[in-house]
This record gives structure tokens, sequence and C-alpha cells, in this order.
């Protein structure tokens, strides 16, 4: 039996130290890929709890101090005071955070829609800034 003898191909050294490299590079791409999304959730959360709160305390900031007197279409007074109370949350709204509307649609009901702008922490395939937008009802 005539055995084959393994001879290596000069240009087969290092491709397998290429192959580790481009394993590791997906990898870590697919893990800022993982945290941006996680960030973006939780940015996304954070932003929808604030939109309640704020919502809630304009309801109530406006009918203990004008009862009755906010009609429906009434956007500016609204407007005013989530405004304010978005500027005392400074600490926990996200950078950029602004009042989109807040109106008074039944006479009872206030709807208010706050938005901000989310910048990944990792800049993947040039991927803008996203404007996230959240909507609360207040009763």
């Amino acid at each position: 039996m005539i055995r084959r003898k393994r001879t290596r191909i000069s240009t087969d050294s290092g491709s397998s130290f290429a192959i580790v490299i481009m394993l590791t590079a997906f990898v870590l791409a697919t893990a800022a890929l993982l945290i941006d999304a996680s960030q973006e959730y939780v940015f996304q959360q954070k932003l929808g709890s604030l939109t309640k709160q704020i919502a809630l305390t304009t309801k109530s900031i406006t009918n203990a101090t004008v009862p009755g007197a906010v009609q429906p279409g009434a956007t500016r007074l609204l407007t005013d005071t989530a405004t304010n109370l978005l500027a005392e949350f400074e600490g926990k709204s996200p950078s950029g955070a602004q009042v989109l509307s807040a109106t008074m649609n039944d006479g009872q009901t206030l709807d208010l829609v706050l938005c901000a702008t989310f910048d990944a922490p990792f800049k993947m395939i040039f991927v803008p800034p996203v404007q996230i937008c959240e909507e609360a009802r207040a009763r």
C-alpha cells in the first residue's frame, strides 16, 4: 500500500486566522445590534411611562386650577402645562423630548403625544437617529 504524504500548500497558511477574524467581527456586529435594539426598547418604555405621568399630572393640574374651563380644543393651556412638567422632569426625561400635541377631545379625556429622538449607542450601517413618539390618555 502506498501512503500518500500530506503536503501543505504555501497559500494555505493563515486561512484559519481570517475565519476567526470574520467570525469575531460577525459576533461583535450581532452584539452591537442586540444592544441597540434593547436600548431602543428601554428608551421607548421610559418615554411611555413619562408620557403617562405627564398626561395624568397635566389633567389633574388643569382640573384643579381651572375646573370646567378646559374646553375641547383648548390646546395652548394643555401644551404649556405639559411642557412645563417636562422641564421639571429634566433628570428623568430623555434628551430632546418635546410635547407634540396636547388636546382635550370630549371635554374629559386629555390626549398627549410626547416625542423624543433616540440616538443608538453603536452607529451601525449609518442608521440616522430615530424619532419615537408615545401617546397617553388621561381622564
